[in-house]
């Protein structure tokens, strides 16, 4: 799956599917993109991006951060760095691209402002992964905690049956379970997350929720018992 152009989901706030292929099946990489104060821009997860895709950053301001919110989401990191010298880059702790260009997450508070909070997954330091929550527009953003590959073909959903054991959507993954360490830590950011107020879902993976995602999410989390 690929978009041909950026979607709007909010006020200063758009997204953009990838293709991203394992064995056939199509896993996608949504990139969302948020506009910030002072000439900031928020490109949250890097992407197999064309000239186009950077010009369309570069028009919304003119300071660029890509942030890659977990320590998975990898692969495209080092091409993004060459491709964008002037941009600013955030990675979470146990990052496994070194570059000295890569800043920790939490060096993006400041920019972020009163727009977009972030929310650490606690309890899992080989992820490390940080949820964004854009309280303007009532969007939650995440990486890998969650999936959503309701409108994907039968062998992308079959796939991740099999490998990932996910039966329902929004769905868990098996692996990303096993990696929860602490579990009253992790349990502690979950509740964080269900108290906020959002009506929108983007999904590292899947198709993103833009009505009444917040009840969609919340009984994903009942089923896993979180």
């Amino acid at each position: 799956m690929r978009q041909e152009s950026w979607q709007k989901i909010g006020e200063g706030a758009w997204l953009k599917q990838f293709s991203l292929k394992l064995l056939g099946a199509e896993f996608n990489r949504t990139v969302t993109v948020f506009h910030l104060d002072e000439g900031n821009v928020l490109v949250h997860s890097t992407g197999p991006f064309t000239e186009e895709d950077y010009r369309f950053f570069e028009s919304l301001g003119h300071h660029i951060h890509f942030v890659d919110a977990t320590c998975f989401h990898d692969t495209l990191t080092k091409k993004v760095l060459q491709a964008a010298p002037e941009a600013n880059f955030y990675a979470p702790e146990g990052f496994s691209v070194k570059d000295d260009r890569l800043k920790p997450i939490t060096a993006l508070t400041p920019i972020l402002g009163d727009a977009i909070e972030m929310i650490p997954l606690l309890g899992m330091p080989k992820v490390n992964e940080v949820e964004f929550y854009d309280r303007r527009n009532g969007i939650l953003v995440i990486a890998d905690l969650i999936f959503n590959f309701t409108e994907s073909g039968a062998w992308t959903r079959g796939f991740v049956r099999a490998t990932a054991g996910i039966r329902e959507y929004p769905g868990m993954s098996r692996m990303f379970r096993m990696l929860i360490r602490d579990k009253p830590a992790f349990q502690e950011s979950i509740d964080q997350l269900r108290a906020l107020d959002f009506d929108k879902l983007v999904f590292g993976h899947g198709q993103p929720i833009l009505e009444n995602a917040k009840k969609s999410f919340e009984n994903a989390l009942d089923r896993y018992g979180y």
